[in-house]
């Protein structure tokens, strides 16, 4: 072999080696890239982790425990991973469940930059806009969402628009008869004292439930709430209220003790109605809650006829407060299967 040979064989396997160190390199270096992302998400997971074990939602019947706690850990998780956009979601959903609407809108404005055809995204902060009185920017961002998926867009613009009308209309706590054979009523539960007494709206609740089936012995009477206190939940206690105070007969009472906030209460109301059979379904609720709770009992009770039937009058067109407006679209959205927490049983 010549040398020109002997040196261009030696060069080849030199180039060669040299090669294959740099491939080892940039595959350890990806191997390592890759590693550190898996560690961020096992972190993150962590702190996810610790922020469920500080909010109410793990546990039937116990209150926050640290709603700082919650925002703090949620915060961190989305630091150490910021390309993860449920992790956004989660610190959104937190900020907005704390009522810091600027807070939650910045958050949903992150994540439509992160990725501008996100239709989950634009729509949430199309909402919290609407919720806010940013009526540029809700209609803006709307204008996105029919580009994007037209159907959808009309349907929730509908959504809105009947939030809005009932935010405005009136409402009449007069008890009326009721011309269905398959009626029902459901009594949403208000938060108990800690000795596991009645708090302040339960037992108007209750009183008007009574009246309700004093003119309506064929009613079915569902008591909602499943938060509880001293061992007794609200839907217990309801049940308890009206057999023992109102003579309500208890075969005619139906508990629903799971659900923990209002969406949960029509969730799982639901259940019960559909195995009664029921056609129409009476809402009772204190006045300031009311609209609220017929919102989204009209969205998720599909095929039923909703009535709300507040403790006392609401006038038509009271002031709404930014919050008290956005608690009737968010939790509405809710109701359409638009989910706070995307990803986590919460």
């Amino acid at each position: 072999m010549s040398m020109y040979r002997i040196k261009n064989h030696v060069y080849s396997s030199l180039l060669t080696v040299v090669l294959l160190i740099l491939f080892g390199c940039c595959s350890s270096a990806l191997a390592i890239s890759s590693l550190t992302q898996v560690e961020k998400q096992e972190e993150a997971t962590q702190y996810v982790q610790k922020a469920i074990l500080a909010t109410w939602y793990t546990e039937v019947g116990a209150y926050p425990v640290s709603a700082p706690e919650q925002l703090s850990n949620f915060k961190k998780a989305a630091e150490i991973d910021p390309n993860n956009i449920n992790l956004k979601f989660y610190l959104a959903s937190t900020y907005e469940n704390q009522d810091k609407l600027p807070e939650t809108i910045n958050v949903y404005k992150e994540i439509i930059t992160q990725n501008p055809e996100y239709f989950h995204g634009l729509l949430c902060y199309a909402i919290y806009n609407k919720g806010s009185r940013h009526e540029g920017e809700y209609e803006k961002t709307m204008q996105k969402l029919e580009k994007l998926n037209p159907k959808k867009a009309e349907k929730y613009k509908t959504l809105v628009k009947r939030c809005m009308e009932i935010s405005r209309m009136g409402i009449s706590s007069e008890v009326k008869k009721i011309s269905s054979v398959m009626a029902g009523v459901i009594v949403l539960g208000d938060a108990l004292k800690h000795d596991g007494t009645p708090g302040t709206y339960m037992p108007e609740r209750v009183k008007k439930a009574a009246e309700l089936y004093a003119m309506n012995k064929n009613i079915k009477i569902i008591v909602s709430g499943g938060v509880s206190e001293n061992g007794i939940t609200e839907a217990y206690l309801m049940k308890k209220l009206l057999v023992e105070k109102h003579g309500v007969p208890s075969s005619s009472i139906y508990l629903e003790d799971r659900s923990r906030d209002t969406v949960e209460n029509a969730y799982y109301s639901l259940q019960i109605a559909n195995t009664l059979n029921l056609d129409h379904i009476t809402v009772i609720d204190s006045s300031w809650h009311i609209k609220r709770s017929y919102s989204l009992f009209e969205e998720m009770f599909r095929g039923f006829k909703v009535v709300p039937l507040p403790a006392t009058d609401v006038k038509p067109n009271d002031p709404q407060t930014n919050k008290q407006l956005t608690d009737i679209l968010r939790d509405t959205l809710r109701a359409s299967g638009v989910w706070l927490y995307p990803g986590l049983f919460m």
